[in-house]
């Protein structure tokens, strides 16, 4: 008695012919550096503004999130502005949120604040002011006569950088005093700084001092690591009273700037 006929393999049909079902379902996703409509309205928002806003004004940014429910308990709890960029999920909780997902929506629209704030206290100017400030801190005795149509540079530093924009005299009489100077404006990014020195300096008089800090910085299109003096270093010098202050500022933001670099801080 014959055996019944196995079926051959080719006669066998496959398992998935043509495109697979899952390449069928089509999930869209969002754009690489697309940003949610959420972050751009908070984005537009001057945060300046917001550390302001005091609790009635703090409901504003629920009415963004579309979460108007929660005005009474944010005025309970007396949430104002600087209260605000400070929230995280377990305030939320211990505040009244019990919704899961109203918290998740929350604390991302709270985590963009957050940014927007540490973004904004790295820009803020955290000293600025001119050089020469008087006589006493002018170059040569010449300046020092000639010292109220000198040419001066105004400094102004952040937490990010420095930035020095020069400024004509104001007369354009005597052109020995560099009125006729370009004037250029130069940022400095801290990454780029390879030296601060605090110094002092012996006016024309000989029996005053004055202080100075000088900044070297290295080209910021040049990172082979050369040495400080080499060309392409740019040195400047703030010849001010409150050298030693910003002195200061200068070291605490450049420390931050290169533990951020390394990844250790945010």
């Amino acid at each position: 008695m014959d055996s019944p006929a196995t079926p051959s393999t080719s006669a066998r049909a496959p398992l998935m012919k043509g495109p697979s079902m899952i390449s069928k379902v089509h999930i869209p996703l969002a754009e690489e550096g697309n940003k949610s409509e959420l972050e751009l309205s908070i984005e537009k928002m001057k945060l300046g503004d917001i550390l302001g806003w005091s609790p009635d004004e703090a409901c504003q940014f629920l009415d963004l999130v579309k979460m108007p429910e929660y005005k009474g308990v944010f005025l309970e709890h007396r949430v104002s502005g600087k209260v605000l960029v400070q929230l995280h999920e377990k305030h939320l909780r211990e505040i009244g949120v019990t919704s899961i997902g109203h918290r998740l929506v929350l604390e991302e629209a709270l985590a963009i604040l957050r940014r927007k704030r540490r973004e904004y206290d790295r820009n803020a100017i955290v000293w600025e002011g001119k050089t020469p400030s008087s006589c006493m801190y002018t170059e040569n005795s010449f300046q020092c006569c000639c010292y109220p149509c000198y040419f001066k540079t105004y400094w102004s530093f952040s937490s990010k950088g420095f930035t020095t924009k020069p400024d004509r005299g104001s007369c354009w009489t005597c052109l020995t005093c560099n009125c006729m100077r370009p004037r250029k404006v130069n940022y400095t990014d801290y990454r780029v700084l390879k030296d601060i020195e605090l110094h002092t300096q012996n006016t024309c008089c000989c029996c005053c001092t004055r202080t100075a800090l000088r900044l070297v910085a290295a080209d910021q299109y040049n990172h082979d690591g050369k040495q400080k003096g080499a060309i392409g270093d740019e040195e400047m010098e703030l010849m001010h009273p409150d050298a030693p202050h910003v002195e200061e500022i200068v070291r605490n933001a450049w420390q931050k700037v290169r533990l951020v670099d390394a990844g250790i801080e945010d």
